[in-house]
Formats: C-alpha cells, structure tokens, sequence
C-alpha cells in the first residue's frame, strides 16, 4: 500500500466520520445566557427562554436543535415570549432512559414539557417535524394552542421518506452512527436549499456539533427507524386557527384544504429549509399572523 493512497483513505475517513463528543463539550458550544434546564421522564431538557409576553413555543426538524430558530429572534417583535427546546434525542437534550422517539412519545413530550413549565396557553411555531408534533398536540389539547404556524409540515401517507430515512432502515443504516462532517451536512443540505439562499458557516458548525453530542446519533437512527403511526385522518379535526407556509414545490400539500381554519402562505424560490433560508420573512409573516386579532372559525 502506497503512502500517498493510505494517506487518501485517511483523510476520506476524517471527512465522512468523526467520534462523540461529551455533553460538556457541546454545551460549551451551544449554550448561552438563554439555555434553561426542565427535567421531563427523568432526562434534562435543554430549552431558550428569550422575550416577555405571549408565549411562543418553537419545535425543530428532526436530526437538527433549536439552533435552526437562531435567525429567527431579531425577527421578533416586542411582547413575545419565545421558547424553544430541543425535541429529546436531539441538541443539548440528547438520548432519554426510555429510548422511544415515536412520534406519539415524541408528541407527549410537548405536553409535559408545558406541564413542567406551568404553560397553559400558547402559540406554536413548528417546522417539518416539528410541526407535525405542533398539530398532533393541537388535535389531542386544542385548548391550550391559541394559535399555530406549520412549516412544510408532515404527516400524510403519500408523503415519500427522505434518502436518510431509507438509508437507516436498510441493512447499511448503522453507518449513521458515525458519520459527522460539516462538509457532508453543508453538501447534502445546501444541494435541498435555494443556491442563492444557503444556511451560513456558523450555522453548520453548530450542528455537526450537536449531532456529534454523546448519543445523538445513536438517537437519530432509533428514531429514524420507528415505525410510522399516521394520524391524519385527526387534521381536519383541527379547528385552531392556523398558518401553513410551505416551499416543497411542485409537491402537493392537503393541510390548507382539511384545516378549515387555515391560511396558507406559498414561499415562493426557497427549499426545503425556508427557516433557513429566508429567516426573516418566515419570522415576519408567522408573526403577523399571531398577532393579528383572529376569531376561531367553525366551519
């Protein structure tokens, strides 16, 4: 074997994967003077607790933390009270004792997370899955939502699994648990976002670091691999007024047409990541919508 080939397969190997980093070293990373603890099911929730006034609840996509709001906060105006943690198994929070990150556990989680915080009536804010933890929590308690903003939400059978979700379920899937690269993130989630609009630098070194976070990964391929338990026949239950922005063009999208009481905003040139791509006009059209004086509708 060559030097110069031994070499090659070295540094390929450092790009594609990398080992856990201890939950000290991330936090040191990834807290700030904003980071709060709750304990919910015997694991420490890691949360941001920004802002005074109506209080606004953020939930992330899955594989990715709270930071995917970062660029969001400027965008807020004044009387808002944002919260936003990290979904167990991801960010600061990582793995729980039980290890179910089924989408109803998952789901139960934002209830008794509200529950530790003493938090009765809210806004929530979600993106792709968290959104669709925001609308299954919506349909079990609607009346401790006042209002919801579901980016690219998810739920619908018809709705194609991403490669990555393929990939962990496949004989091949354990390779997940190793993989951590900020080029690998940067090439795969830059390639689904406008080429003009990209996540910036700071952004992506945040993340690898929270998905190399001791036991995230391990974490993320459990859930990946959780069987799917659609409820959507619930969505049109849903009478909480409700704005859906969704960029997933030319794909179809039924929550405007089963959600009676929703409006939905088309992010015209933007990707799969809109949170990411244009912060400030999701940040400004979600929250007009919330604050905007708005019945309930029964139709």
């Amino acid at each position: 074997m060559s030097p110069t080939w031994h070499s090659g397969i070295t540094q390929a190997s450092l790009i594609m994967f990398s080992l856990d980093i201890s939950p000290r070293r991330a936090m040191d990373k990834l807290a700030d003077e904003n980071s709060k603890w709750v304990t919910v099911r015997g694991t420490q929730i890691h949360y941001k607790d920004e802002g005074k006034g109506t209080v606004v609840v953020l939930l992330h996509n899955s594989l990715m933390y709270n930071g995917v709001w970062d660029e969001w906060i400027q965008h807020f105006p004044n009387g808002l009270r944002i919260i936003r943690p990290d979904i167990p198994g991801f960010g600061l929070t990582g793995p729980t004792p039980d290890e179910d990150y089924s989408m109803q556990s998952l789901t139960d989680f934002v209830g008794e997370f509200l529950d530790e915080l003493k938090l009765y009536s809210v806004c929530i804010i979600g993106f792709s899955m968290g959104a669709q933890l925001a609308w299954r929590y919506a349909a079990k308690s609607p009346n401790r939502i006042n209002k919801m903003v579901l980016i690219n939400p998810t739920g619908y059978p018809e709705k194609e699994l991403p490669d990555v979700f393929k990939l962990a379920r496949s004989w091949k899937g354990n390779i997940l648990r190793f993989i951590g690269s900020r080029n690998l993130l940067k090439s795969r989630i830059g390639a689904m976002c406008n080429q003009n609009k990209q996540p910036t630098p700071e952004f992506f070194e945040k993340l690898i670091t929270s998905q190399r976070r001791q036991g995230n990964r391990a974490a993320s391929l459990r859930f990946m691999r959780e069987p799917s338990d659609l409820l959507f026949e619930k969505i049109k239950t849903i009478k909480i007024p409700t704005q859906i922005q969704w960029s997933l063009h030319p794909q179809p999208q039924r929550f405007s047409t089963d959600m009676t009481n929703s409006e939905l905003v088309t992010l015209d040139n933007l990707g799969h990541f809109p949170v990411l791509e244009d912060p400030a006009y999701c940040a400004k059209v979600a929250c007009e919508f919330l604050t905007a004086k708005q019945e309930v509708s029964h139709v």
